[in-house]
């Protein structure tokens, strides 16, 4: 699968960054040039904000898979959390943010230190809120995960530690396939950017074999293996 755990030496730009994976290859996000690709790098193999205020982000152009997975770094106390997995992103030139299908974590503040809450967000403007039965403790990792299926009609499903907590639909001009990645609204500090890895789960090179192709050993064909 195409994952980058965001191996490399202190102080490395994203931009610089080769993970060394086949199938990642991070750019900015196609807008203002307000996510962008340059405003992070990789510290103690966490990506993160190079400064306060920054809003870190990467498309990963080389992946066209309908699924985001970020592993959230405990420690931050913002009600609204910043980190976003999403999936149909674009990357190059665009008069509007193309951020695809967004997911975080948010918080009431009626439970001090827990995310209670999702929020689901098209392009960087919010689509959905979805309520979570559990609290998840913001000093905590967690995993967050965003899958997309249809074209007319959009499912979004949002995942928490690899267990689903809810999906919605989208069928008002839905986004088309394109790239995964993540990106991160503008944080107060870098402790609030920190994401620890990101993969789209898809095995490299996936799909089915192609029909009519046998693989293995063919026992008793012509007499033996083949």
């Amino acid at each position: 699968m195409a994952t980058d755990n965001f191996t490399d030496d202190d102080g490395t730009s994203l931009t610089d960054h080769d993970d060394g994976v086949t199938g990642v290859t991070w750019a900015s996000v196609a807008g203002s040039g307000s996510f962008d690709v340059s405003e992070a790098e990789i510290n103690n193999n966490v990506c993160e904000a190079i400064a306060n205020w920054q809003q870190p982000a990467g498309v990963n152009t080389a992946s066209d898979a309908d699924e985001s997975e970020i592993i959230l770094k405990g420690g931050s106390d913002e009600l609204y959390d910043d980190r976003h997995a999403a999936a149909r992103m674009n990357s190059g030139s665009s008069a509007t943010d193309e951020c695809g299908y967004g997911m975080n974590l948010e918080s009431s503040g009626d439970d001090a230190g827990y995310y209670d809450s999702i929020s689901i967000n098209k392009d960087r403007s919010w689509l959905s809120d979805v309520g979570i039965d559990d609290l998840y403790a913001m000093a905590s990792d967690h995993t967050i995960k965003i899958t997309i299926s249809g074209t007319t009609t959009v499912t979004i499903e949002c995942f928490i530690d690899d267990v689903s907590v809810g999906e919605r639909e989208d069928s008002s001009s839905p986004l088309a396939a394109s790239h995964p990645g993540f990106y991160t609204t503008q944080v107060n500090e870098v402790v609030d950017s920190r994401i620890g890895s990101w993969t789209d789960n898809v095995s490299a090179g996936g799909g089915a074999a192609p029909t009519g192709v046998l693989y293995g050993p063919l026992i008793g064909c012509l007499g033996g293996p083949v």
